[in-house]
């Protein structure tokens, strides 16, 4: 059985973040459930499936490909100091 559970980090273009779906068995099925979720965290378009343990980034659907494998505190900053990409990113 696999000893690692993972959940969503949902981020917003200024860092701020918020979590979902924990306690999950598997980064897919995290994802699943992003990917259904419609509009229920506007404010936090960013979506990472991350382990609870490590704190590192499994999957990624968004536009930072390049953070998985990232300690989430670093996506953060990450996102955080791209801002006005993020912003662009999301106008599209």
């Amino acid at each position: 059985m696999n000893q690692y559970k993972f959940k969503a980090c949902l981020i917003a273009s200024d860092g701020d973040s918020v979590t979902d779906f924990s306690g999950k068995n598997t980064p897919d099925e995290v994802n699943e459930l992003l990917c259904d979720m419609g509009s229920r965290w506007h404010f936090y378009p960013f979506a990472f499936v991350i382990s609870e343990t490590t704190k590192k980034v499994k999957i990624t659907n968004t536009a930072f490909p390049e953070c998985v494998g990232w300690h989430i505190d670093k996506v953060k900053e990450h996102i955080k100091n791209n801002q006005d990409f993020a912003e662009w990113y999301l106008s599209q």
